[in-house]
């Protein structure tokens, strides 16, 4: 049996000391693009679920934007009118509720889950179509943007088609999303 040479171990530790230096980088920006692209996800699954509700109930759905290139962002959904995100209570007759088999169903989601991505949107709210599905007006588009640089679009067009795109630079492109 034989053990390692001073060498060896030198080397060892060399090699472990340099991947050591390289990954904590190499995991913040992948922790920051899946924050990022989280958030687009679940707005993207948020407003395909406005557009099914206003086709299933046969009622408008309006989704609201409080979004104005800040990390305390929120958007809601109600049945009516555009809505206040900042109520928490579905008994006010503001906030962003939907009818739920148990009454009124508080729909808002918050940005502060999504640590650091800031939002901004071009429209204050969207209106979902009860017939056809489709959105009245010019189509909305949501920014996201990580502290990193990351950068991510989520669109509304005007048939109520959601979709997301990066755009494809280098420090702003986040892998999975086609580039704008």
């Amino acid at each position: 049996m034989h053990g390692l040479t001073l060498v060896e171990l030198m080397v060892t530790i060399a090699v472990a000391a340099i991947l050591y230096s390289i990954a904590p980088p190499l995991l913040a920006g992948f922790l920051e693009a899946s924050r990022i692209s989280g958030a687009a996800d679940l707005i993207v699954t948020q407003l395909q679920y406005a557009r099914t509700e206003a086709i299933q109930q046969s009622a408008p759905m309006f989704v609201t934007y409080s979004m104005k290139d800040t990390v305390n962002w929120r958007m809601g959904i109600h049945d009516h009118t555009q809505c206040d995100t900042s109520l928490s209570d579905p008994a006010q007759p503001d906030a962003c509720t939907i009818p739920s088999s148990g009454g009124r169903a508080l729909t808002v989601l918050e940005g502060v889950q999504f640590h650091g991505i800031a939002a901004s949107a071009n429209r204050n709210a969207t209106r979902f179509h009860p017939i056809s599905g489709t959105t009245l007006g010019t189509n909305v588009t949501i920014s996201l943007r990580s502290p990193g640089g990351k950068e991510i679009k989520v669109i509304v067009s005007n048939v109520g088609r959601v979709r997301t795109c990066s755009p494809n630079t280098a420090v702003a492109k986040v892998t999975g999303h086609p580039p704008c």
